[in-house]
């Protein structure tokens, strides 16, 4: 029972909810949130959590748990809440991937394991020579095809379980490695044979988020319905909308089978706070052909009922198009749009799609950027605290969004060095160190391999261990020497190109950078304007038998964008006819009267 009533409850950091997110946050009972994009689902999640802990209602020692599917995600949840009620309090509010989750049962129950498909406590995770070794495949699908071949605990003598045995025992010199897909399964298998773990989890997680719910698999449901006893509570939200990992194996059913197993309260949110009023009225008009009922979802006060711009591009070869969204894009950035806040959106094949535009734009002065493990560094915790360090140790003034950030991914390195209130002057006085000692590195000229001796530096500070801690991601063996090694180089590209350092770091951060990105990468995010390249047939191949899917991407290229969007359609692309017969319906709705402006050339 909570110490307070619920009426007398306000939101943290002057946020304001509508109505059906606070009568979510204040529910104690299951609850499924539907929601479209912009319209803040992940901060209602973080404003529940500050309900359940500040209110009392879940009480020392009960925990939240909240499992989402990228760890960037994750991460941003467990600083919200951090942000909102507080360190103390965000404590007990445990933030992981579906992975991490299975990790951490792994790593602290591993004793439960029967010996004979226990691993070793310091295992390799998803050392891939390895993995390709023993399994003899190097597909990611052939190897989980061996590993499901396995019958724990291992007893039967089949190829399968040989291999298991293998990867779990190692040998002298090689210690036990296993794959992320092993830990889901022996995490599982934990909570099968040790009722008293599966209880003491059960116990401990009174209440479970869950965020983009649509993307569940059934796995993942499974755990789910495992580690919610009869008294822990779920609050799952999502989209319908935007299910568009049908073919990592997102249960198409997840919403129907949540309401019947779990009968919760549901709801839905009704206020989009991304998209200016005409692209939310774009976005209406495609429920009927994505399954969903109509809802009077409006957008947020701040705009003109006028904002928004549509535009479907209609051009005769791909030269067209370049030159036209050439146009475009110099002339948002005359308006003042910085380039970090438009970006160039494919269904596949980036690099294939953009070339002619990265070529066009960069003789205007204007980057582009399709290389994916690039446009990731933005979107690491990791990758961001090393680079600020850098700018930092230079005397560099970080501007207030970076100092957040460093100041954000700082408090997860001190809670995972689990330092005492007498040694934080210490620590204090050692980063202090550290930063002079990155700049005299620093000082000695720049190269690669000054760069990589510099973040190489930064993580000593801390322990490499502790670093790894703080960013799983970085526990896979060999993993964050890679990473090093990759950020020094092309750090030394960048400054390469602009000759300053800062410059440099800011161009890796994103900054003047527009970037270009599949549907699939884009989730998550948001931009000013965004152009779609190739709404055609031949981008949309599989269409007739993945209608829905292919509906939800192109209702998720269309919901990135805040200001402005526009669609591309070219009769001739690499000196070939293109057609659009297939996809006709996408066109249907954007012809509407008072829908997209057309511009033919």
């Amino acid at each position: 029972m909570s110490s307070k009533s619920s009426k007398e409850w306000m939101p943290a950091g002057g946020i304001v909810l509508e109505e059906n997110a606070r009568n979510a946050v204040i529910s104690e009972g299951n609850v499924l949130v539907t929601a479209g994009p912009g319209s803040g689902k992940t901060e209602l999640l973080a404003q529940k959590a500050c309900y359940l802990l500040q209110q009392e209602v879940c009480i020392s020692p009960y925990r939240i748990l909240a499992i989402s599917f990228k760890g960037d995600a994750a991460v941003n949840l467990k600083e919200r809440v951090r942000s909102r009620c507080g360190d103390v309090a965000a404590r007990r509010f445990d933030s992981y991937t579906f992975d991490g989750f299975c990790k951490m049962i792994l790593d602290k129950y591993r004793y439960a394991l029967p010996e004979s498909c226990r691993p070793s406590r310091d295992y390799v995770l998803n050392d891939p020579d390895r993995l390709a070794e023993v399994l003899g495949a190097k597909r990611q699908k052939d190897q989980d095809r061996i590993i499901d071949g396995g019958t724990l605990p291992l007893a039967e003598c089949t190829e399968p379980n040989r291999m298991w045995k293998e990867l779990l025992f190692g040998s002298e010199d090689m210690r036990s490695s296993l794959s992320f897909r092993m830990v889901r399964i022996l995490a599982a298998h934990i909570l099968d044979v040790a009722p008293a773990v599966l209880r003491t989890i059960q116990s401990v997680y009174q209440f479970v988020f869950v965020d983009e719910y649509q993307d569940t698999t059934s796995w993942q449901y499974a755990l789910l319905g495992k580690i919610t006893g009869r008294s822990s509570t779920i609050t799952a939200v999502g989209d319908n909308k935007q299910r568009i990992m049908l073919w990592a194996g997102a249960m198409p059913d997840a919403f129907d089978r949540f309401e019947t197993d779990y009968r919760p309260m549901t709801t839905s949110l009704l206020m989009n706070h991304r998209s200016a009023p005409r692209l939310v009225n774009l976005q209406r008009l495609l429920y009927d052909s994505l399954g969903e009922r109509p809802l009077p979802v409006k957008a947020s006060s701040r705009w003109d009922p006028r904002d928004g711009e549509v535009q479907l591009l209609m051009m005769r070869d791909d030269e067209s198009e370049t030159r036209t969204v050439v146009d475009l894009i110099i002339q948002r950035m005359r308006q003042g749009t910085p380039p970090e806040e438009i970006c160039i959106l494919c269904k596949q094949k980036v690099c294939e799609y953009a070339a002619d535009l990265e070529k066009h734009l960069a003789s205007e002065g204007v980057r582009i950027c399709s290389d994916l493990r690039i446009l990731d560094i933005r979107f690491d915790a990791a990758a961001l605290f090393l680079l600020l360090f850098l700018k930092k140790s230079l005397g560099i003034c970080l501007s207030s969004e970076s100092a957040r950030v460093s100041d954000d991914v700082s408090s997860i390195l001190e809670r995972s060095l689990d330092t005492t209130f007498e040694e934080h002057y210490e620590d204090a006085r050692r980063v202090g160190e550290a930063h002079k000692r990155v700049a005299s590195i620093l000082g000695k000229g720049v190269s690669a391999e000054v760069f990589c001796t510099a973040l190489d530096c930064v993580v000593e500070l801390f322990g490499r261990r502790a670093f790894a801690e703080a960013f799983p991601n970085y526990q896979i063996v060999g993993s964050l020497d890679k990473e090093i090694q990759f950020l020094g180089h092309t750090l030394f590209g960048e400054y390469q190109r602009c000759r300053s350092v800062a410059i440099a770091i800011d161009s890796l951060l994103g900054k003047d950078v527009i970037p270009a990105i599949t549907i699939h990468k884009s989730k998550g995010l948001e931009f000013d304007y965004v152009f779609f390249l190739g709404l055609e047939d031949s981008a949309f191949w599989n269409f007739k038998r993945q209608k829905q899917e292919d509906r939800c991407a192109f209702f998720v290229a269309l919901s990135r964008a805040k200001k402005g969007v526009a669609f591309t359609f070219c009769r001739q692309r690499n000196r070939r006819t293109q057609s659009n017969r297939d996809i006709n319906e996408f066109f249907e709705v954007l012809v509407q009267p008072g829908i997209a402006e057309v511009i033919e050339d």
